[in-house]
């Protein structure tokens, strides 16, 4: 295994510690093992064959790096092995925030399949979508004003009128994106999605 190996092996997805801030002696412990990472990719296993794909480099590329927000020789290191390989990538200053937006987003979508008797049709339920959309706005409204929201073009979505972001969410709903990315992470994962929902909105409300 070379060094660029053991870089990769260093990506690393954790979900509740975006909801607390790290003490020092915590970040210390993360920084010298772990790269907080969430990886641009989705999928499910259909009869034992993995039906997945990268997920679109404008909507959400593979993004890390380092708690401290300084570039590392390991951040360098996976640059060039994700550009090697032609998989989207980007490097963010604060993954905290990061993630913490993330949560922001992908709660009330995860919620919306959860209140339908239909889950996988859901776009079809104007209410729901309408629901949806209601939820997102303050989500973001909430971030922006704590000066968390991140990446910056989720303040397109915060500024988006809810009628056209009612219509563009029951179009993405409807479309295969969605059910890749969307659908059926939420429909194998409620409890964690469920879990997500209450420590999102546990720390916005603490933060209030």
């Amino acid at each position: 295994m070379g060094r660029a190996s053991s870089a990769a092996c260093m990506l690393f997805y954790f979900p509740k510690p975006v909801m607390k801030s790290l003490s020092m002696r915590e970040a210390d412990g993360f920084r010298s093992c772990k790269l907080p990472a969430f990886p641009g990719a989705g999928g499910s296993i259909k009869d034992g064959i993995l039906d997945a794909a990268l997920t679109p480099s404008l909507i959400q590329p593979t993004t890390f790096g380092e708690i401290d927000g300084q570039q590392s020789e390991r951040t360098a290191e996976l640059t060039q092995i994700f550009k090697r390989s032609g998989i989207p990538y980007q490097i963010v200053s604060d993954m905290h925030h990061w993630q913490i937006s993330h949560l922001g987003l992908v709660v009330p979508l995860a919620d919306a399949y959860y209140r339908s008797d239909d889950p996988a049709n859901v776009y079809r339920d104007k209410d729901i979508m309408a629901q949806t959309a209601r939820e997102l706005k303050p989500n973001f409204r909430e971030l922006s004003k704590q000066s968390i929201l991140s990446p910056p073009k989720f303040h397109l979505l915060r500024l988006c009128p809810q009628f056209l972001l009612k219509i563009g969410l029951t179009m993405v709903f409807r479309s295969h994106f969605g059910d890749v990315f969307m659908y059926r992470h939420a429909m194998k994962s409620p409890e964690e999605m469920r879990q997500l929902h209450r420590d999102f909105y546990s720390f916005i409300g603490e933060r209030r």
